[in-house]
C-alpha cells in the first residue's frame, strides 16, 4: 500500500502509478465523469465509484491478483482499513472479475480526500467506503492497472 499526494509525485517510478498520474494530468480532475467502468485499453481502465460512507459491517474486506488498484478520491473523505493478505483469511478468488472477498482485521487505517492517490498491491486487502467523521456521498476514480 502506498499513499501519495498529488502535488509531490515527481519522484514516482512505478510504471503502473505513472500511468494513473499521466492519464490524470492530461484529463483533469474527473469530477464530471458518469459512475461506471471507462475503458482507456485492453490493460488499463477505471471505475468511478460514488456511495455514502458507512459503518464497518455494511463494507467487505478485498483484494485483487491481475490488477494494481489505484484510488482517486474526486469528493468527500473517507477511512479505509488495510491489512496485508498474510495476515488474513481468504475467501474464494473471482478471476473474472479480479476480486476476493475475505475477513480480516485492520491492521492500519487511513484517511483519504482529493488531493491524494491510495494504491494497493497484490499483497494488501482492504475495506474502504467507512465513515470519518460523519457518512458522507463521496466520488472516486479506481484506476485498474495490469501487472
Amino acid at each position: 500500500m502506498e499513499l501519495y499526494d498529488l502535488n509531490h509525485i515527481n519522484h514516482i517510478q512505478r510504471e503502473g502509478i505513472i500511468r494513473v498520474i499521466k492519464f490524470l494530468k492530461e484529463n483533469g480532475d474527473l469530477i464530471n465523469s458518469q459512475p461506471g467502468p471507462h475503458i482507456i485499453s485492453d490493460d488499463f481502465y477505471y471505475n468511478i465509484l460514488e456511495y455514502d460512507t458507512t459503518t464497518d459491517d455494511q463494507r467487505v474486506w478485498e483484494s485483487h491478483r491481475s490488477y494494481l488498484d489505484v484510488h482517486v478520491p474526486i469528493k468527500g473523505k473517507e477511512r479505509i482499513w488495510h491489512n496485508f493478505i498474510g495476515n488474513v483469511q481468504l475467501g474464494e478468488y473471482v478471476e473474472k472479475d479480479d476480486w476476493q472477498q475475505s475477513q480480516a482485521q485492520p491492521l492500519s487505517e487511513l484517511i483519504v480526500q482529493p488531493g491524494q492517490i491510495l494504491v494497493f498491491d497484490r499483497e494488501d486487502i482492504h475495506k474502504t467506503g467507512l465513515i470519518v467523521d460523519h457518512a458522507e456521498k463521496i466520488k472516486k476514480a479506481v484506476f485498474k492497472v495490469k501487472y
